[in-house]
């Protein structure tokens, strides 16, 4: 399945796929060329995460 929002900023896909015996369901969310949020599902089990809405700043590096 592949679904992209009417002003382009969003970008969604999923897809089912089939590893030996088990069964896997993968979606993405992409906005704005980010990862939006992510959905694993494997049997009864699922992961979600979602990202941050923005970036966090960049730390300054160390100099030591």
């Amino acid at each position: 399945m592949h679904e992209h929002g009417l002003d382009g900023s969003t970008r969604r896909r999923g897809r089912l796929l089939a590893d030996g015996g088990g069964r896997y369901l993968v979606f993405v969310t992409m906005r704005s060329g980010r990862l939006s949020q992510s959905l694993v599902v494997v049997g009864d089990q699922f992961v979600y995460a979602r990202n941050r809405e923005k970036d966090l700043p960049v730390a300054a590096l160390s100099t030591r």
